[in-house]
């Protein structure tokens, strides 16, 4: 369909930011550049640090991706964006491939997954040499990683339909094996937030004292219910939003 229109050649343009990231393999804790080899992973005390990296990552955006998402989502009246036609088509999934605004959101939200993987292999680096109270830590932000990368697979899916899913810093096979469909994805971000709801704290966003509006229990059930509304399954919706 239209909507993935030269959707495959993309993947040339994933495979070079897949390039960058494993060379730089970089998280941070403050400016998004903490070297991997740097740290000590039987030193748990740490292992907060790649889901600060995973929330500086998702907390810079550049400002084109929301107003792009904005219009794919009808937030705003396209026709009301001034000589900005292809906001016009983006609405009507008429996309011209040379517009720099898909690139800059296939690329910058890809890269952030990437990221976000880096971060999670991280903290399961960190998780093998935890005990007691460490572990469910390890798992918690695990689980909140996983939730901001659910967030990347839903904008993108909303806006292209049709692509790809990826769970690994080094998705070159996930690549290969080509796009997944909307509601594969969907169903990907449903799934993969009933894995993450167990381990994150039962809080309010504003509630939580290490990182102030962090992820909950109830961001995941937020993002379930908007994958199920995608879905069309409105009883889904209602079981993530009625609790």
């Amino acid at each position: 369909m239209k909507a993935i229109n030269k959707i495959f050649t993309r993947s040339l343009v994933l495979l070079g930011v897949v390039a960058m990231s494993a060379c730089s393999d970089k998280l941070d804790v403050q400016e998004g550049q903490l070297n991997t080899g740097d740290l000590d992973y039987t030193n748990t005390s740490e292992m907060i640090a790649p889901l600060i990296g995973g929330y500086y990552e998702f907390a810079t955006r550049g400002w084109e991706e929301p107003l792009l998402l904005a219009v794919r989502g009808d937030d705003v009246n396209a026709g009301g964006l001034g000589d900005q036609q292809p906001f016009a088509d983006t609405d009507r999934y008429n996309y011209n491939k040379d517009y720099w605004m898909y690139n800059s959101l296939w690329n910058v939200h890809y890269n952030d997954i990437i990221n976000m993987n880096t971060a999670i292999l991280q903290i399961e680096n960190y998780k093998e040499f935890a005990t007691g109270d460490d572990i469910a830590r390890a798992d918690q932000y695990i689980a909140e990683l996983m939730v901001l990368r659910a967030w990347f697979h839903l904008n993108l899916a909303r806006v292209w339909s049709d692509v790809f899913i990826i769970t690994s810093n080094q998705p070159e096979a996930e690549i290969e094996e080509g796009v997944s469909s909307k509601e594969e994805i969907m169903q990907f971000i449903s799934d993969q937030m009933d894995m993450a709801i167990p381990n994150l704290p039962d809080l309010r966003p504003n509630q939580r004292t290490d990182i102030e509006g962090g992820v909950t229990r109830y961001t995941a059930y937020a993002i379930k219910a908007l994958a199920q509304q995608e879905l069309e399954n409105y009883q889904g919706v209602a079981d993530a939003t009625v609790l």
